[in-house]
Formats: C-alpha cells, sequence, structure tokens
C-alpha cells in the first residue's frame, strides 16, 4: 500500500509539473513576440523556474539593455553614452555606442568650430576629422572667413597697395566692387596729398587732414603738422612776443601748446599793465574760508565799459563782463599778479597781487572820477 500511495504522490507531482510546463509554455508563446519588459517581468513571477523562465530571463536582460540604449539615444549625449557602456560593457550595443559617441564627439566639435567662427578653429576641425560629414561645408566656411579676414584686413590698412591684394586674392568677392572704389577714392586722395606735399605749408596740411581724415595720407599730414607745431612754438619762445604767440593760436587752434601760448599772452599783458600808468587794485572780499585748493572768485563789472580782469600765477585767465554783468570763476591756491582795464582810453588801469588760499571771494569794480 505504501508504494502505491508513494508512486500515486510521484505521478501526481509529474502531473502537476507537466501541468504547470505546460501552461508556462502557453504564456511564454503568448508574450514571446512582446517587446515589453513587464510582461516578461510578470511571467517570472508566476513562474520562476523552468525552461521557459530561462529564456524569459535572456529575453528581459536583452530588453532591459536595448531599453537602456534606446533612453542614450534619446538622450544623445557623449556621458549617455558612456554611462550606457559602464552598465554594459560587453552588450549587444557596444559597438553601436562607440559610433554614437564618436558621432557626437564630431558634431559638437563642429558646432563648437561654427560658433567659434575663426579661420584656426575650422582648420583645426578639418585635421581632426580629414574625412568628416562637414567637409564640405567646412571648406566653404572657411573660404567665408579667409575672404572676410582679407577684407578687413584691408580696410584696416586702408591703402591702395592693401585693396590691389585683395582683389588679387579675391576677384569674385561680394566686395569686389567696394575694393575698386576705395582704390579709386585713394588714388584721388593720393593726388591731393602730393600737391599738399607740394605746397608744403600749414593751411595746405590742415585743410588736407580736414578733408581726408580718415585715410592713411592724413596720418602724414598730422606728422607734418606736428613737427611745424613744434618748430614754429620754438621760434615763438624765441622771440616771446604777444604777436608771435597770438600768431602760433590762429595757426595751431588745436596745436599742442595751446593752454600754454594763452597763458604767455596773459602773463605778458599783465606786464604790460603793470609796467604802465597803473592804479592800486581794491583787495578781494574774502566771503567764506573753505578748505582745499580751490577758489571761487565773483566778480561785479559795475562800470559801463566792457571790463577786462586779468590773473597771472601758478595758472593764468582772462575773464571779459559786459557793463553790469556777473561773472564767477576758479583758480587754485596762489600768489597772483591782478590786473584790471576797461575798454575806454581815458580810464587808468589797475594791478596789484594777490594771494588766494581757498575759499569764496568777491570783488566790485566801479569807476571813481577825479579831477
Amino acid at each position: 500500500m505504501l508504494r502505491k500511495s508513494k508512486l500515486r504522490n510521484i505521478i501526481l507531482i509529474l502531473s502537476v509539473v507537466l501541468i504547470t510546463s505546460c501552461i508556462a509554455k502557453r504564456e511564454y508563446q503568448h508574450i514571446e513576440d512582446s517587446d515589453s519588459s513587464s510582461k516578461y517581468e510578470e511571467f517570472l513571477e508566476k513562474f520562476p523556474k523552468g525552461k521557459y523562465s530561462d529564456l524569459a530571463r535572456l529575453k528581459l536582460a536583452y530588453l532591459y539593455e536595448y531599453e537602456a540604449w534606446g533612453a542614450a539615444e534619446q538622450t544623445n549625449t557623449i556621458e549617455a553614452y558612456n554611462s550606457f557602456l559602464e552598465k554594459y560593457p560587453n552588450g549587444s550595443f557596444y559597438n553601436h555606442a562607440q559610433k554614437a559617441i564618436a558621432k557626437v564627439r564630431e558634431d559638437n566639435e563642429w558646432n563648437a568650430a561654427v560658433e567659434a567662427n575663426e579661420v584656426n578653429a575650422i582648420e583645426n576641425f578639418m585635421r581632426e576629422y580629414p574625412d568628416s560629414k562637414y567637409e564640405n561645408e567646412a571648406i566653404r566656411k572657411l573660404e567665408v572667413l579667409k575672404e572676410e579676414n582679407s577684407w578687413s584686413t584691408a580696410k584696416e590698412i586702408n591703402t591702395i597697395e592693401s585693396y590691389n591684394q585683395f582683389v588679387e586674392d579675391h576677384p569674385s568677392s561680394a566686395h569686389y566692387g567696394e575694393a575698386i572704389e576705395s582704390i579709386n577714392y585713394l588714388n584721388k586722395v593720393k593726388a591731393a596729398w602730393e600737391l599738399a606735399d607740394n605746397e608744403n605749408t600749414i593751411e595746405a596740411y590742415q585743410q588736407f587732414v580736414k578733408n581726408y581724415s580718415e585715410t592713411y595720407f592724413a596720418e602724414l599730414g598730422r606728422q607734418r603738422l606736428q613737427r611745424l607745431d613744434n618748430l614754429f612754438w620754438e621760434e615763438a619762445l624765441r622771440k616771446d612776443a604777444i604777436n608771435i604767440y597770438t600768431e602760433y593760436l590762429n595757426n595751431f587752434p588745436e596745436g599742442e601748446h595751446v593752454s600754454e601760448a594763452n597763458k604767455k599772452i596773459i602773463d605778458k599783458e599783465v606786464d604790460g599793465i603793470f609796467q604802465g600808468n597803473h592804479g592800486l587794485i581794491p583787495p578781494l572780499n574774502r566771503v567764506s574760508s573753505g578748505y582745499g585748493n580751490t577758489n571761487e572768485i565773483e566778480v561785479y563789472n559795475n562800470t559801463r565799459y566792457n571790463l577786462t580782469i586779468y590773473y597771472s600765477g601758478i595758472e593764468s585767465t582772462k575773464v571779459t563782463l559786459a557793463p553790469k554783468q556777473k561773472t564767477k570763476f576758479n583758480m587754485v591756491n596762489g600768489n597772483y599778479r591782478v590786473a584790471a582795464a576797461v575798454d575806454a582810453i581815458n580810464v587808468q588801469n589797475y594791478a596789484g597781487n594777490v594771494t588766494l588760499e581757498g575759499g569764496i571771494y568777491s570783488i566790485e569794480y566801479y569807476i571813481a572820477t577825479s579831477y
């Protein structure tokens, strides 16, 4: 009886195994063509052991790798592909990943070269990727950049020679017409320069620089004017006369020595007033003391004539006021010779010395009649 019972149990177990195997086979066949990892996961939960379970595990491993590969492709970055290779170093998509990395790297290098928009960047890319899919585009880009660089150089140099070189190097350029116009214009400028150079006068150089200020020859003109400026100034210092300094200012209104010439004229005008018949100038009224190196001087011309005030010292200035006019001006601290004169021959000039020590000063000028 015991043997029959044991045999029955074995038969029962085999029947259960067979039935389970049949069910597993049927369900596996149902999902066999599916690409859903979740279905294989559900299958393995129900049938963790058996031939079909092993097949399901193999298929599930492939699906996991396939899904990871799809995610990497979707992201399409070097980091995503490297992460995939770390997880599946011997997987089915190893070669695909390596090719994808190379493609993304090439795309990134090309985009960086295009963004840099420089000849060196494009040339470096072409050396690194000699058979790139971007080869034709890179060649065209390089030609455009070289042409634009040549054009920029020609315009920067801005000479007949630089434009001729550009025309020779780029006869089909979109800038060809502009280059020819520039050549014709500069030939005109060259002829004008030769006339100014032959005349060799201040007026000729000044007129040339004014008319052609942005050209190469204008710089030559400015150099000639600078040389004449210095020569004229040296002669003015040697003669040391108001009319010579005035002549300098007339010839070089924007010259290097304009400030010094103006000071020289004021100082000499003050010398003349001091050396002539003059009265003693009234003292300044110090309205308030201040700190620092600046003084504000307020002057009121309480006469019926135009009044000119002169300050000669560390710095020199001259101010002319209309009748009944007030004005203010600033001077630095220091000792000054001060003079005052009106445009009337029968009115005496006045002169004297003042010391400015920082603050606000005021003075009123009027005419007192005496017999």
